[in-house]
């Protein structure tokens, strides 16, 4: 669940130091950065406006071998270290993110693409925007054993080119969308596509795997196409036909209904009415491509994370009768600049007893800096000694992580003193970006702020609506914990969802820098964003734990249950509103009981993020699979028409391209996760159903990576291993067996055996009652 899973050893703790202050005259202003002197650099910018460089590092010091340098935009990092009404507080605490990913511009969509063959191209009168014809004869452009495999059509968002993939080869375009007859949507579906929607939808029902992933084929699926008895055009309902013609040529796109629509939305244009032909491009005016700032994607230059310390002390003998200094630490990883944050606070306080511009407060201001970024050093070596020291993988680390009952992660003693106080810091080895300590708004905070809206902020991010969190009480940490924590769903689909879409803290002077980006999550405490509506869809209000929802979002959202007939109170309809109030009763009732068992806000933080990860990759994989494997509570569960609605409005999304690519782990099987969910909810399945998810786990569980993938499923916090140790109570004799097997297997294994002591009691003197029985 991190975002980038690097090699940590070759990461220094921070990069830079930066000292901000307000000045009277001209606002936030930079005072300090330490190191100060660029070395040899190569170009590149990013979407902030700062140019990142590599540098050739002239320090013998092994622990900056790969540090490099980044020439920030000085007045962008000002701004953001000194917030809007931090002056209201005596230490107050922000975040800021530079050198961000570039972002991805490109909708996806599964298409099936025709040919029109050469008898039945129309002729030149027939050639307008009303001029298809029913019978003109549609052919493939796919080999015979392929034919009911998609294709995917790319759309970018800034260029406006389209062009469609298969196997990862460009087979047509790109086609700059321009003139306004580019595509137009054929009122019915001609003859020879209706036939063959006909049997991509009686294959789809037998082989849904197989047809969504894309992975096999089949021999009965060459069946011709005059072979099947035809329904009307307009009993076939989900799919749109639409056509491209240039020259002599004509092709024809087969897409569902709701993926087009994605796609005119993308584009604003108006939805087709039924009976005409409609132009999907109306001169699509390329828009002026938003300048995105280019930047150098390196891994050499990864993004890098702001923590701030704020302080502001009364001072009579300045003008505004106070002094508001800002000293910041950036480094690739939040949770290890989080340790230093004490330390922080002391430099700047140190910085705050020289007052003064003159070059002799510069050089003064500029040694303590100096002096912070070197006790940082210090506990780099110290952290990558101690990471060399540990054995094992990135993945091995993880697992042991989610199964350590003291709750406490790995980490080095590090006591730091270059004021003279010292600082003894605990610095985690392995950190995810979830082990962040959310002191007012984590995951679980923002569940009980905003209840049964808590799911619609889900969706906002799936669909990549423009969400901003706004505090009129003037604490930048709150708004930035919460803006962090949405940005934690968005990386369990795309990794790099939080350095490319999330802004911490931002006010109005940062539109430029987030304007462009699609689907942003901010975070302000300026007013001001609350009126301008065109600024969001999505609205969530801190101070008065409410989601509020722009017109166009909300019509997006009674889109998702747009065939239920009831509605209900701000514009939700009855489905949607139900799939609410479930998600939301679902968490809360796991962190009741967390709470009653006195589990730290880490975990109960860290189990919010488990359930939501379970919840969506089930949202997606029910979409991808035969949904006769499937158990009677997993379809009830994941297979309603919101959800239904939902996958399909998501499918045009960057963040769920690849994002089974993204979740899962090296070798994993895909029905791993379903057949963990049906055991999970054993006590809703009937025997058929468990035994059928037993013996797929039994199947699948063999070796070493095949326990830890399966460990790596099934964490403490969700239970761990409980869900199968109370198999070996059912009824069935074989489920109890195959219970039994499983563990045994799963103890075979060094990480298994904690897993197992990990347990509840109850389960580990069942498992081992079991175990002895069978001995004997």
């Amino acid at each position: 669940m991190e975002e980038i899973h690097a090699n940590d050893t070759g990461l220094p703790i921070a990069y830079y130091v930066l000292l901000a202050e307000f000045d009277v005259d001209t606002g936030p202003c930079l005072r300090a950065k330490y190191p100060s002197a660029p070395s040899r650099v190569t170009e590149a910018a990013d979407e902030e406006g700062n140019t990142v460089c590599r540098m050739v590092n002239k320090r013998s010091d092994e622990t900056v071998k790969r540090s490099h340098s980044f020439e920030l935009d000085e007045d962008y990092c000002a701004s953001h270290m000194l917030p809007d009404g931090g002056e209201k507080q005596v230490i107050s605490r922000t975040i800021f993110i530079v050198n961000r990913t570039k972002p991805v511009n490109t909708h996806r969509f599964p298409v099936y693409c025709f040919t029109l063959t050469a008898p039945a191209r129309p002729r030149e009168s027939e050639t307008g925007p009303l001029g298809f014809s029913k019978e003109w004869e549609w052919v493939r452009d796919a080999a015979a054993e392929e034919v009911l495999l998609h294709e995917e059509l790319n759309y970018n968002r800034v260029t406006g080119k389209v062009c469609v993939h298969s196997k990862g080869v460009v087979t047509w375009g790109p086609v700059t969308v321009q003139a306004p007859d580019a595509f137009q949507v054929c009122p019915t579906l001609p003859t020879t596509v209706v036939a063959f929607v006909q049997q991509l939808q009686e294959r789809f029902g037998l082989h849904s795997a197989d047809v969504a992933g894309g992975e096999k084929s089949h021999e009965n699926d060459t069946t011709s196409f005059s072979d099947i008895t035809l329904m009307s055009s307009t009993a076939i309902t989900g799919y749109s036909f639409f056509v491209h013609h240039s020259g002599s040529a004509y092709r024809g796109f087969l897409m569902k209904s709701t993926h087009l629509e994605v796609w005119m939305r993308s584009k604003n244009v108006s939805q087709p009415s039924s009976g005409t032909g409609v132009t999907i491009a109306k001169a699509v005016k390329e828009e002026p491509a938003i300048e995105l700032l280019n930047s150098t994607e390196s891994s050499n230059a990864p993004p890098l994370y702001g923590l701030c310390a704020v302080v502001t002390r009364k001072d009579l003998s300045v003008r505004r009768g106070g002094i508001s200094k800002s000293v910041a630490l950036l480094g690739p990883k939040l949770v290890w600049l989080e340790c230093f944050f004490p330390l922080l606070v002391e430099t700047v306080l140190q910085c705050c007893d020289i007052k003064g511009k003159t070059e002799e407060a510069f050089e003064q201001q500029t040694a303590l800096v100096r002096r912070c970024f070197e006790a940082v050093d210090t506990a780099t070596c110290s952290l990558r000694r101690a990471i060399c020291e540990v054995p094992g993988t990135h993945l091995e680390h993880e697992v042991m992580r989610l199964f350590n009952t003291s709750g406490r992660l790995a980490h080095v003693l590090c006591a730091l003193s270059p004021f003279g106080s010292s600082h003894k810091l605990r610095i985690p080895l392995f950190p995810q970006m979830y082990d962040f300590d959310f002191s007012r708004y984590g995951l679980e905070q923002m569940v009980e702020v905003c209840g049964a809206s808590f799911w619609t902020l889900v969706v906002a991010v799936l669909l990549e609506k423009r969400v901003v969190i706004l505090s009129r009480q003037g604490l930048p940490n709150d708004v930035c914990e919460a803006a962090l924590s949405l940005g934690l769903i968005g990386n369990l689909l795309d990794p790099h969802f939080l350095t490319t879409k999330v802004f911490p803290y931002t006010s109005v002077n940062g539109f430029f820098h987030f304007s462009h980006i699609p689907g942003y999550i901010v975070g302000t405490l300026n007013p001001i964003f609350e009126t301008q509506h065109a600024w969001w869809d999505v609205l969530c209000d801190l101070d008065n734990k409410c989601v509020v929802l722009s017109s166009e979002a909300n019509s997006s959202v009674n889109s998702l249950h747009h065939s239920s007939g009831s509605g209900s109170a701000g514009g939700k309809a009855g489905d949607w509103a139900t799939q609410d109030a479930q998600v939301a009763k679902y968490i809360l009732d796991k962190l009741r009981r967390m709470k009653a068992m006195r589990k730290s806000s880490c975990e109960r933080h860290q189990a919010v993020l488990l359930m939501i990860e379970e919840y969506l990759v089930m949202t997606i994989m029910v979409g991808e699979v035969d949904h006769s494997i499937l158990s009677c509570i997993i379809k009830t569960v994941f297979c309603t028409p919101a959800l239904d609605r939902l996958r399909a409005l998501a499918q045009g999304s960057t963040i769920f391209h690849g994002a089974l690519e993204h979740f899962l782990l090296p070798g994993e099987d895909p029905l791993l996760i379903v057949a963990v969910a049906t055991v999970r909810r054993a006590n809703r399945c009937d025997r058929v159903e468990l035994m059928r998810a037993l013996a797929h786990l039994l199947n699948r569980v063999r070796s070493y990576n095949d326990v830890i993938c399966l460990l790596r499923r099934m964490p403490l916090a969700l239970e761990g291993l409980n869900p199968i140790a109370m198999q070996l109570l059912h009824t069935s004799p074989l489920v109890r067996q195959a219970a039994l097997e499983l563990m045994r297997r799963v103890e075979l294994f060094p990480p298994g055996k904690i897993a197992i002591a990990a347990m509840n009691e109850f389960s580990r003197m069942k498992y081992k009652a079991a175990s002895q029985e069978v001995v004997r």
